[in-house]
């Protein structure tokens, strides 16, 4: 492999047309199977899967000259990348949506304002940063970290380590296996559907907006939630704690206390939201 690749599509924009139809420019790097795929982009969609092969496939279909498209290979990343050329081109012309497949062990980042971000079967670390752009996130195994303002969240079956955060985006958590998840937003919903593992620590607050976490009968956790303005509702028995304010299912602001065993640790809060702890 070459120690530098670089592979660059430029277009004057002040001499040529900014709209075109659709133009689709692909390029492949070959790549060891950690390296890293950097993409950042305005608007559009960037899905991401991956292969069993050391390379980056990278296909990016563009809608107008006033946008260029930069795909660059550096010794220990891929780097994928949209710059708009003039600011007052209208926000469909801005788009570029991006097909993504890369070694399921490398690690991603992606940075994108409008759209939506799908990534599926990734085992390596993952960064996704977006404005209002939605994020899909499907068989993930690695390190996950996303932060939005206002787009929505479903993570489906992800096994690795979570750490969500919005402003006012909805999460949702189905069938996910993680034994570490942390989930914040601000004025979204949060609902988790899934086990919980032995050992494992689940965190989920906001100020408002409803929290429902559905789990299976055989559930065993600490409980630890708590809303100011609110109410907590839970169908599970639970066994006090020192200072438990509640020890049966039914109706309360604040609840602690431990389900069966106690196997892994639940903490929800809100200010002004509902939550729930629903039997499955």
């Amino acid at each position: 492999m070459c120690v530098h690749a670089r592979f660059c599509v430029f277009v004057a924009a002040l001499l040529l047309p900014a709209s075109l139809a659709a133009e689709r420019i692909e390029r492949t790097f070959r790549v060891s199977p950690s390296i890293l795929v950097d993409v950042q982009s305005h608007s559009g969609v960037v899905s991401v899967k991956t292969w069993e092969r050391a390379l980056v496939r990278v296909a990016a279909v563009r809608r107008s000259r006033a946008v260029e498209v930069h795909l660059e290979q550096t010794t220990n990343r891929v780097q994928v990348y949209s710059h708009v050329l003039q600011t007052h081109i209208p926000g469909s012309e801005r788009t570029v949506d991006y097909e993504i497949r890369m070694p399921a062990g490398a690690a991603l980042y992606v940075h994108l304002d409008a759209g939506r971000v799908e990534v599926a079967g990734l085992r390596g670390d993952v960064k996704i940063e977006t404005v209002v752009a939605a994020v899909s996130l499907r068989d993930l195994a690695g390190h996950t970290d996303v932060t939005t303002t206002s787009g929505n969240v479903i993570a489906t079956n992800c096994s690795g380590r979570l750490g969500i955060n919005s402003v006012s985006g909805q999460l949702s958590f189905l069938a996910t296996a993680s034994r570490v998840l942390t989930a914040r937003t601000a004025s979204g919903d949060i609902r988790y559907e899934g086990d919980l593992l032995s050992g494992g620590s689940y965190e989920f607050s906001n100020h408002q907006g409803a929290i429902k976490l559905i789990l299976p009968a055989s559930a065993s956790f600490e409980l630890t939630a708590r809303s100011v303005q609110g109410e907590v509702i839970n169908e599970f028995p639970l066994a006090p704690k020192p200072h438990g304010r509640m020890t049966t299912p039914g109706y309360a602001h604040s609840l602690l206390g431990t389900v069966r065993s106690g196997a892994a640790m639940v903490r929800a809060s809100t200010f002004s939201g509902k939550i729930t702890i629903q039997k499955r």
